[in-house]
C-alpha cells in the first residue's frame, strides 16, 4: 500500500520543494522561553502542489533519551530522534509500537511530501514520548546505532503519594500530564512539539528544566507571536479560521483547488489513490482540526491516514 501511495502521489508536481506546515518552529530564543509558531502555515497555493502530498517513512538515524533521571515502567520517557527530511516536507503523526521479543520499541515516522524524493535531505529532529510496556532492557535501532533504555520497575507507593512537583509516576500527575525528567528536576508537565498540542491552554516551550512542554503561564498566540496560516488568535488561543465538512473536503488535483491551509492529499484506498482536501496532523492533537473532526485514526469513519478524519454523527 505505501508503494502504492508513493506511485499514485507522484503522477505530476508543480513544485516539489513545497511550503512549510503549521506548527514549524524557528530556533529558541536566547532565553529558551516559548517557541512561537512564526509565518509556518502554507501560503495559498504556495507550493501549486499537483498530483497530492503522500505519505513517506524516513529512516531513523539517530535516537537520544532526554530523560535525566532513571526511567521505570509507570514513568514516560522522551527520545529526540533524528532522521532525514527533504526541504518542503510536512511533519505526520508518529507512531510507537513494541515488539515483545527482545524487546524492541518501534518508532514509525511519517511525513508527507509533496513530489519525489529529493538528493540532497536535510537533519531534522523530532520528539517522541514512550511509555514502556514493563520493566526490562528495551531498545530503539537507528541507522546510526541501537539505543538501550534501561526500564525499572515503578515504585511502591500508590498514584497520587507523591506531590506534582516530585512526581514519581505518570499517575501523581493530573490533566494530562507526565511525570518528565530534565536538567535538576522531575515534575508534572504536558510534553509538546507544537503550541497547537497545548489546545490553547499555554505555549510550547521550555522552562524550569524540561525541554518542549505547556507553559500554561502564556498565551499561545500573542500581537507579535502569529498562529499558523488557518488559525485565528482568539482570546490568546489559536483557534481553526477554516471549517471542515464535505463542502471544504472535495476531490483536489493541486493546492489550489483547496480552501487554505487544507492541502490536496493522495489517499492509498486499495487499489485505488483518491486525492482530496485535507487538514493534515503533524501530531496526534486533535487542536488541528475543527468540528467533528479528530487526528485519531482509531476515532475516524473515513481517512485514517494522519488527517484530521470526520468521527460521524
Amino acid at each position: 500500500m505505501r508503494s502504492l501511495a508513493l506511485a499514485c502521489a507522484l503522477l505530476a508536481a508543480c513544485d516539489p520543494e513545497g511550503g512549510r506546515w503549521p506548527g514549524d518552529r524557528p530556533d529558541a530564543p536566547p532565553d529558551a522561553s516559548a517557541r512561537p509558531v512564526t509565518d509556518a502555515g502554507p501560503q495559498p497555493d504556495a507550493s501549486a502542489v499537483c498530483g497530492g502530498w503522500h505519505e513517506v517513512w524516513p529512516a531513523l538515524d539517530s535516537a537520544e533519551l532526554l530523560e535525566t533521571r532513571a526511567v521505570h515502567s509507570d514513568r514516560s520517557a522522551r527520545v529526540r530522534i533524528e532522521y532525514a527530511s527533504c526541504p518542503g516536507d510536512a511533519p505526520g503523526e508518529w507512531t510507537v509500537g513494541f515488539t515483545l521479543e527482545n524487546e524492541f520499541a518501534v518508532i514509525t515516522p511519517t511525513l508527507w511530501r509533496a513530489g519525489p524524493d529529493c538528493d540532497q535531505p536535510v537533519t531534522a529532529s523530532r520528539i517522541v514520548t514512550i511509555k514502556f510496556l514493563y520493566p526490562g532492557s528495551w531498545k530503539i535501532n537507528t541507522a546510526s546505532g541501537t539505543l538501550t533504555v534501561p526500564v525499572g520497575a515503578p515504585p511502591d507507593a500508590a498514584c497520587g503519594a507523591s506531590p506534582p512537583g516530585a512526581c514519581q509516576r505518570d499517575c501523581d500527575c493530573t490533566g494530562g500530564d507526565l511525570c518528565l525528567s530534565g536538567d535538576g528536576v522531575q515534575r508534572c508537565a504536558a510534553p509538546c512539539e507544537y503550541s497547537r498540542d497545548c489546545a490553547g491552554d499555554g505555549r510550547c516551550g521550555d522552562a524550569n528544566g524540561l525541554t518542549s512542554i505547556c507553559r500554561r503561564a502564556l498565551a499561545e498566540c500573542t500581537a507579535d507571536i502569529p498562529c499558523p496560516d488557518g488559525y485565528a488568535c482568539e482570546s490568546g488561543s489559536c483557534q481553526p479560521a477554516f471549517h471542515l465538512a464535505q463542502d471544504t473536503r472535495h476531490a483536489c488535483e493541486c493546492d489550489s483547488d483547496c480552501e487554505a491551509p487544507l492541502r490536496c492529499v493522495a489517499h492509498a484506498t486499495g487499489d485505488d489513490c483518491v486525492k482530496q482536501c485535507e487538514v493534515v496532523c503533524p501530531s496526534p492533537s486533535d487542536a488541528w482540526c475543527e468540528g467533528p473532526h479528530s487526528c485519531n485514526p482509531a476515532a475516524v469513519v473515513d481517512f485514517a491516514d494522519g488527517v484530521c478524519g470526520w468521527v460521524g454523527e
